[in-house]
């Protein structure tokens, strides 16, 4: 393909966006995991099924965040096709069972060559979404800033948890004309992502006290997310929904 077909305009987040000719942009999101498994040196021992879910879970959660559809997955599987990557797989395709795309296309790479002793995962996704229907750039002073779930990491991190933020929750989210922006929370916390935020967007905010939650805390596999609503957010989410403060 030229190189005149097609443009890096932003890397926005932990989203990259590249114009296509169209007004249509590529978006390309990732997320990895390591250390997380069943092997002899994964520092935190679960099923490779949960690691499969959460980790796909999240660069979902970028792509959809921002309006864009998904369209394809690359899963690199750092371990033996079986049974470490069938049960991997197992989780990313109930992860996408979850949200209607399991009909999505994706690639797939394992480690056949050498023996393993610990767990390494990553998956990216790519989405695709017309310029205009981007969920960015909207938020404005006076917007209020919401915290929908609860950080959590590591051992914290349960499948079933009903603290934890999900894909279900973030959809349910996008259909609220109020919510102008969506940012999954990860390692960098709640605090950390909305002073990445401020500084992307040359806005200031502030907290209402007292804080419901850790902002400092990592939220691992986006176990929680950002929301900047025009007004009270009205929601039926089955996840925890906080108030924290406002765009000044």
């Amino acid at each position: 393909m030229s190189s005149d077909l097609f443009s890096l305009i932003n890397t926005y987040r932990d989203v990259t966006l590249i114009k296509l000719q169209d007004r249509t942009l590529l978006v390309i999101a990732c997320d990895s995991a390591g250390g997380i498994g069943e092997k002899e040196m994964d520092a935190v021992k679960v099923s490779p099924y949960i690691l499969g879910r959460f980790t796909s879970r999240v660069s979902l959660m970028e792509i959809i965040s921002i309006n864009a559809r998904p369209i394809s997955l690359s899963i690199t599987i750092c371990a033996e096709p079986h049974p470490t990557g069938d049960l991997i797989l197992n989780g990313i395709m109930d992860e996408l069972r979850e949200i209607g795309l399991q009909g999505i296309s994706f690639t797939i790479s394992t480690e056949k060559n050498i023996k393993t002793v610990q767990t390494g995962l990553g998956v990216t996704c790519i989405g695709l979404c017309k310029d205009d229907n981007l969920l960015l750039g909207k938020v404005q002073k006076g917007d209020k800033i919401y915290i929908a779930g609860i950080p959590k990491v590591g051992k914290e991190v349960n499948l079933n948890d009903p603290a934890i933020f999900d894909l279900k929750a973030l959809l349910k989210l996008k259909e609220s004309k109020n919510v102008k922006e969506i940012i999954p929370v990860g390692s960098k916390g709640v605090l950390g992502e909305l002073e990445n935020f401020s500084i992307c967007n040359s806005l200031k905010y502030k907290f209402f006290n007292p804080l419901p939650i850790d902002i400092k805390k990592s939220a691992g596999p986006s176990t929680c997310a950002i929301i900047f609503s025009k007004d009270t957010l009205k929601s039926e989410l089955e996840v925890p929904l906080y108030l924290i403060g406002e765009i000044e």
